[in-house]
């Protein structure tokens, strides 16, 4: 199986990640935990943040490197509409060479299970079948911290997602040619979730792989020991027996494809 990638990585530069997380600094984390190919996706959560994608691509352009690096951005929604800060003039201006994206907020003021979960699904398809999106990042993860203040019951039971979901989900992302991804730090390494979910989620994995779903292996590393978490899914998708041609890498992707 294809080892040593890691497509959702972040930096300092948008304040998302923390002070180590240097370009320099993950390419030399990368290197030394044997990774063979990256790719840093900082959000791109209005337009605003631009100027500072433009650092990390003269960061990646001007540091030594002996590993496989790709320029990447992460798109989150601008509201429940499903309207994102991105267009095809923006990927070839900025030169962008793979898009993930997905959701990020349940979109409710008031606690209502049945229409959580119907709203992260819809939008899960939402991007699924975007022509700019290559990866859905994350999906069923939630914010700890949004659930916290607005005091709402975590969601920590993958079965009320019902079934067909989860196989509508996956047919949108396979006919429109979109990977979904597998995160280690937003799912599996996080202590919010327990044990029991973790396991609810390898169930869904193994759903994807049968449903032929390419799979993007990611840590969402946010600080530079997160960075080789990747690992575990990696021996995970050996025991689930995902097969190499079904693993993502930019290369296949439908951004670095209209670049050729």
């Amino acid at each position: 199986m294809l080892k040593g990638t890691d497509y959702h990585i972040h930096t300092e530069y948008l304040k998302c990640a923390d002070s180590t997380m240097t370009v320099e600094a993950i390419f030399r984390k990368a290197e030394e935990l044997g990774l063979k190919s990256i790719g840093i996706t900082d959000h791109l959560n209005k337009l605003d943040f631009l100027p500072e994608h433009l650092k990390i691509k003269r960061d990646i352009q001007n540091t030594q490197i002996n590993l496989e690096v790709f320029f990447g951005v992460e798109l989150n929604l601008l509201s429940v509409k499903g309207d994102i800060p991105y267009n095809e003039s923006i990927r070839d201006e900025m030169g962008f060479e793979f898009v993930i994206g997905g959701i990020h907020a349940t979109y409710l003021d008031t606690y209502d299970l049945d229409k959580l979960v119907e709203i992260q699904h819809r939008h899960h398809c939402r991007f699924a079948s975007d022509p700019l999106i290559d990866v859905v990042v994350h999906p069923w993860w939630f914010s700890w911290g949004e659930f916290d203040n607005k005091k709402f019951p975590w969601f920590n039971d993958l079965s009320v997602v019902p079934e067909e979901y989860h196989l509508e989900f996956a047919q949108t992302a396979k006919e429109n040619g979109t990977a979904i991804e597998i995160n280690s730090c937003a799912i599996f390494c996080n202590s919010q979730y327990s044990d029991s979910f973790k396991e609810q989620y390898w169930e869904y994995v193994n759903l994807l792989k049968e449903q032929g779903v390419m799979l993007s292996i990611c840590s969402d590393a946010h600080n530079i020991n997160q960075l080789g978490t990747t690992r575990l899914i990696e021996e995970k998708f050996e025991q689930l027996g995902i097969p190499e041609n079904q693993v993502w890498t930019p290369k296949l992707g439908k951004t670095w494809k209209a670049r050729q």
